[in-house]
């Protein structure tokens, strides 16, 4: 969304108390509107009806329902907002960035070994096939002797045919 469209939503809510400090902010692939401490998460492609809605339905909830019944929109004012203070050097993201960073670092390894484990045992099965290949083509080489050896005893044969024909082998 534009920041015009963010101006027209401001000017259609104006009967909201403390509507100029509306904002918005893309996380995630939502839009998120922020007024008086609460955010309104939604789709992008949602019309301008449908956000002034949600940002109405969220600040009808309990903690801006404790205006005093009957008191004027103009003459309102916002609950106080709390803001909490860590103690010690605790380091804390409210988005939690840091973690799910390191989550995906992980998940991206694991992922990258079981690929790699995957590849070598593709690889071993497929050396495999070639060490087989190589016993097919050894046999194959030793076609020629044989076929040597079986010209060799063929023409032995037909000498001794030869000669058994013709009275020479007696």
């Amino acid at each position: 969304m534009i920041v015009a469209d963010l101006a027209a939503i401001k000017a259609r809510l104006a009967g909201i108390p403390g509507i100029d400090g509306l904002s918005m902010q893309i996380l995630a692939g939502r839009h998120n509107y922020t007024l008086a401490g609460k955010i309104i998460g939604v789709d992008p492609a949602a019309p301008q009806a449908e956000i002034e809605t949600a940002i109405r339905a969220a600040l009808g909830s309990p903690a801006v329902a404790q205006m005093p019944a009957g008191t004027p929109a103009g003459s309102t004012t916002l609950l106080p907002t709390v803001s909490l203070q860590l103690t010690g050097s605790q380091d804390m993201s409210i988005t939690g960035a840091g973690g799910a960073g390191l989550s995906l670092r992980a998940l991206i390894e694991k992922r990258k070994a079981k690929i790699q484990a995957d590849l070598e045992g593709h690889m071993k099965a497929i050396e495999a096939e070639f060490d087989a290949q190589d016993q097919v083509v050894a046999g194959v080489g030793a076609l020629p002797a044989k076929i040597k050896s079986e010209t060799d005893n063929l023409a032995a044969n037909i000498g001794q045919f030869v000669n058994d024909i013709l009275g020479e082998g007696k």
